[in-house]
């Protein structure tokens, strides 16, 4: 996980989605937007960490 200027904005880091995702997403992922897989122990570790924050 990393910050921005913006503190309710995250930018996250994984792995990039293989074909067979990207086109089950289809209309869901805009062509200006990607999608990465993220563990979800690294999703749960930020939220207690912007809970903590709060």
């Amino acid at each position: 996980m990393h910050t921005t200027d913006d503190p309710a904005v995250l930018v996250v880091q994984g792995i990039k989605i293989d074909d067979a995702t990207r086109t089950e997403l289809g209309a869901n992922l805009p062509d200006h937007e990607d999608a990465v897989t993220i563990p979800a122990d690294v999703i749960l570790r930020a939220a207690r960490a912007i809970e903590a924050q709060a």
